[in-house]
């Protein structure tokens, strides 16, 4: 080969290379500032910039799992799902890609799949007490309350001091004749977590309709509406307990498609001596959807 030849291929080598390393670097600047974006809460420039990286660099697993965390943040669980596929098929002992498309899976009502990329994500890592948690909301979902019994207690055992896992536990318990047991999940719940107000919700209503601690359980729910004010649960169950019809106004108020609260409200006015204001409430919940107030509405001659 003549000298002049093998100059040009040295020369063009080198270009190639410096191409290469060019690319590789401005992926690497597309990436950090995808990261970036996510956490200033720009998810969608996120997504262009993990895109961008992508393109510039196609085997990059890490960019296909941070744009499907991007997409899964804005509930686009579908392309989420193929880019967690992706990561895990560039680096398949990714135990963050299993627990992300298990998480997107769950959010597309797809629990078996869920289940089984938790279980991918636990084989990799037996510690992995998310996936537990995880694994047992798609339990639960599926009303297998003692497998999510199981993993809720697996995930206190490995992080005791995370209060979701004693809350869900505690809702699981409900559902057998672990009432006393939830009470406790509740009690350590909010011991953990002092503003947890769904805590204080169902920890409420299981004190005045299991145990008949009617005092107790309202003290609760009056918790849950000096923690959260505009929550509109909170007023229309502490109107189940006290029969006040304020509280049923303003839970129709903060959520006027809440159709028991006409409900409740109804039955209200009607004990009352208000039958026409009564019944128009009976027939409003039943427009909303109330299956209970058609029985109401039939026992009161509702028109």
């Amino acid at each position: 080969m003549k000298k002049p030849d093998l100059l040009r291929i040295t020369s063009i080598l080198i270009l190639l290379l410096l191409a290469g390393v060019s690319t590789a670097q401005e992926a690497a600047h597309y990436f950090e500032q995808g990261k970036s974006k996510v956490k200033a809460g720009d998810l969608q420039g996120a997504i262009q910039d993990f895109t961008r990286c992508i393109e510039l660099k196609p085997d990059f697993a890490d960019a296909y799992l941070g744009r499907g965390d991007a997409r899964l943040d804005v509930n686009d669980f579908k392309n989420a799902i193929a880019d967690f596929s992706k990561a895990l098929e560039l680096a398949p002992a990714t135990q963050q890609a299993y627990l992300l498309r298990g998480l997107a899976k769950y959010h597309m009502e797809d629990m078996e799949g869920a289940i089984k990329d938790y279980n991918e994500a636990i084989k990799l890592n037996a510690d992995f007490e998310v996936a537990y948690y995880n694994r047992g909301s798609a339990k639960m979902d599926m009303a297998d309350f003692d497998g999510a019994i199981a993993d809720y207690s697996k995930a206190i055992e490995l992080q005791p001091q995370w209060a979701q896992p004693y809350y869900h536990r505690a809702r699981c318990l409900e559902q057998g004749n672990g009432k006393k047991e939830a009470v406790n999940d509740y009690n350590k719940a909010i011991e953990l977590e002092p503003e947890f107000i769904e805590a204080y919700l169902q920890r409420g209503l299981m004190l005045a309709y299991e145990f008949g601690k009617r005092t107790e359980g309202l003290a609760d729910l009056n918790k849950v509406i000096e923690l959260a004010p505009d929550y509109f649960a909170g007023y229309f169950y502490r109107g189940t307990l006290t029969f006040t019809q304020s509280d049923f106004d303003k839970a129709i108020a903060l959520e006027p498609g809440f159709a028991e609260a006409y409900h409740m409200r109804g039955l209200g006015k009607i004990m009352l001596s208000d039958k026409k204001g009564g019944c128009d409430d009976l027939l409003m919940a039943v427009k909303l959807g109330s299956e209970d107030a058609i029985d109401s509405v039939k026992k009161n001659k509702c028109k």
